[in-house]
């Protein structure tokens, strides 16, 4: 048995595994799915299908793991993946340095 749910946090990056694939992020606001996380930290997976975008001069530029970076501001989309063993949060985007507008997502 196997459920997935779209996820779209938004937040600081507080940290990044390489070798895992791994970016954790303090969760300042998000999608209905995400808000039991604001003010916690969620730690989303990345895999070769995972899309990065740099939030360069208001466009997006191509990027990669390597370059989120802790205290970078971002949104992803992606889901949770809920199965019998655990639940894993499998981003399929991230936009590093995203302009977050908070305000209007209360």
């Amino acid at each position: 048995f196997e459920l997935q749910r779209a996820l779209a946090p938004l937040g600081e990056v507080t940290a990044v595994d390489l070798d895992a694939e791994t970016v954790t992020v303090k969760v300042l606001a998000g999608s209905q799915l995400v808000k039991p996380f604001v003010d916690a930290e969620l730690t989303l997976t990345t895999n070769e299908d995972t899309k990065f975008m740099l939030y360069v001069d208001q466009a997006c530029e191509q990027a990669q793991l390597e370059d989120v970076y802790v205290g970078a501001l971002v949104s992803a989309n992606g889901t949770v993946i809920i199965a019998q063993e655990a639940k894993t949060y499998l981003a399929v985007r991230v936009t590093i340095d995203a302009p977050l507008q908070l305000d209007i997502l209360d």
